[in-house]
């Protein structure tokens, strides 16, 4: 049963902007799995990448992704490689109603600039992100309950996208969830 949203999606997309608006929208608490990151290892995810490396950064993700997991009604924004895990794809599929926020690789690019804070995307950016969208999209769509375009939307127009979708899901591992949320907003309302 899925009692926490889990927004998926290519590095510098909009999960934490979205997350951070849907949770308010939703009286969930928002959690950034990379901020956790940090706050465990007590450095940057570019410092972790330079002095550990990839795979050192993957272990501390499959740990948070692990104790994120247990906890309920929150908004948890994915690492943009969070799925490339097997492990973490199996507990987001069995915890999470998972929104893929998607986006061509221009619409990326513009976000994130030159890309500085984000080690996988140094370098030529604009290319690195078609290689790694190219390498993930398939894993992306295939853990998510719900796919929503982020081409050319406003960050809030998302949240209110993927609040919806939520509210008006068929899904039988949301029902938890849309319940939590609509007693909420009978108490905020």
């Amino acid at each position: 049963m899925a009692d926490s949203v889990a927004l998926v999606g290519m590095s510098g997309v909009g999960k934490s902007s979205v997350g951070r608006t849907l949770a308010a929208m939703c009286s969930l608490r928002f959690i950034d799995t990379d901020k956790e990151i940090e706050k465990r290892a007590g450095c940057s995810v570019s410092e972790i990448f330079r002095r550990f490396g990839e795979p050192h950064f993957r272990a501390l993700e499959r740990e948070i992704m692990r104790r994120m997991s247990r906890i309920p009604f929150i908004v948890l924004a994915c690492g943009g490689g969070a799925v490339t895990d097997p492990e973490n794809v199996k507990m987001l599929k069995e915890n999470s109603f998972v929104v893929y926020l998607s986006a061509t690789a221009e619409t990326i690019a513009s976000h994130i600039g030159k890309a500085e804070s984000r080690p996988l995307l140094a370098g030529d950016p604009q290319e690195r992100i078609k290689r790694l969208l190219c390498e993930r999209e398939r894993l992306y769509i295939d853990v998510a309950d719900e796919i929503i375009d982020c081409n050319g939307a406003d960050m809030r127009f998302v949240a209110n996208e993927a609040a919806e979708r939520l509210m008006n899901s068929e899904n039988a591992k949301a029902a938890e969830l849309k319940r939590f949320v609509k007693r909420m907003s009978g108490l905020r309302g």
